[in-house]
C-alpha cells in the first residue's frame, strides 16, 4: 500500500529535502478553498502543502483566474469586483484583484523569459518615455519611466522588453542580455537610434576570434536625418 502511494506520488517533491518519498497525510482545512491535500515526507518527517502556483491564496484557482482574464479582455478591476460579487459570496476588493494580475504576470514573465523563440535575423531595440504621478493620491508632480523593447519587423513578435526609471546602459543590457538568451545564434542586425547606451551593446552576442568580428552588426539609425525606423510596427 505504501509503494502504490509512492507510485502515485512520485511527481511530488518534498521541499524540505527533495525527496520523492511521500505520502498522503490528511487535509489542510481553509476557509474559502476548502480541503487541500496535505503530504508527507517519509525521509525527513516534514508535512507540506504542495505549491500549485496557488499556495496561501485566500480565494480559489478558478476565481482568481476568471478575474484575470477578464482584466486582460479590457475590464476593469472595479467591473471585476462587481462581477465577482454575483457569484462569489466571498467577494474581493479590486485592490485584491489588481495584485494578482501583478504577481501572475511576474510568474508568467519568469516563465516565458526562458523560452526560446524563432526570429528573424534583425531585431530593432528602441525606448518609450511614459510620465506617471509620483503618488496615487496627491498630486505632487510626474516622473519619467521608460519602456524599453525589442521587436522582430518580420513578424513584430515583441521578443524582449524592459520597464524602469531609467534608460542607462545597465537597463539597456539588461534587454539585449534577454534578446541573447531568448534567440541564440539567430540575431545578425540589432537596429537601434542613436541613443549612447546602445554603443557597447553588440558585446553582448560576443565576438568571433575567427573572422574577428562581433556576431552582430549594430545598424545606428539617426532620426533627426530622416532615417526613422520603428515605423513598420505601428502600421
Amino acid at each position: 500500500m505504501k509503494n502504490n502511494k509512492q507510485t502515485e506520488n512520485k511527481r511530488i517533491i518534498c521541499p524540505n529535502c527533495n525527496s520523492n518519498y511521500i505520502i498522503k497525510r490528511g487535509f489542510r482545512k481553509t476557509e474559502n478553498r476548502g480541503l487541500i491535500q496535505r503530504y508527507f515526507c517519509q525521509s525527513c518527517k516534514h508535512r507540506f502543502v504542495e505549491d500549485d502556483g496557488f499556495f496561501r491564496m485566500r480565494n480559489t484557482p478558478q476565481k482568481i483566474t476568471q478575474s484575470i482574464d477578464l482584466f486582460y479582455r479590457g475590464v476593469s478591476t472595479r467591473k471585476v469586483q462587481e462581477h465577482l460579487a454575483i457569484f462569489h459570496p466571498h467577494n474581493a476588493s479590486n485592490v485584491s484583484i489588481y495584485n494578482w494580475v501583478v504577481k501572475y504576470a511576474r510568474m508568467i514573465n519568469k516563465f516565458t523569459n526562458r523560452l526560446k523563440v524563432r526570429v528573424s535575423e534583425e531585431v530593432q531595440v528602441d525606448e518609450m518615455e511614459f510620465h506617471r504621478r509620483k503618488h496615487h493620491k496627491k498630486k505632487i508632480g510626474a516622473e519619467k519611466n521608460w519602456f524599453v523593447d525589442s521587436i522582430d519587423p518580420d513578424t513584430r513578435f515583441l521578443i524582449a522588453s524592459g520597464y524602469s526609471k531609467n534608460r542607462g546602459r545597465k537597463e539597456i543590457k539588461a534587454v539585449v542580455q534577454n534578446i541573447k538568451d531568448k534567440t541564440d545564434n539567430q540575431i545578425k542586425v540589432m537596429t537601434t537610434d542613436g541613443w549612447r547606451a546602445y554603443t557597447h551593446m553588440k558585446k553582448v552576442f560576443g565576438y568571433n576570434l575567427k573572422t574577428h568580428q562581433y556576431n552582430v552588426i549594430h545598424n545606428k539609425v539617426t532620426a533627426s536625418k530622416g532615417q526613422g525606423f520603428n515605423h513598420p510596427i505601428t502600421e
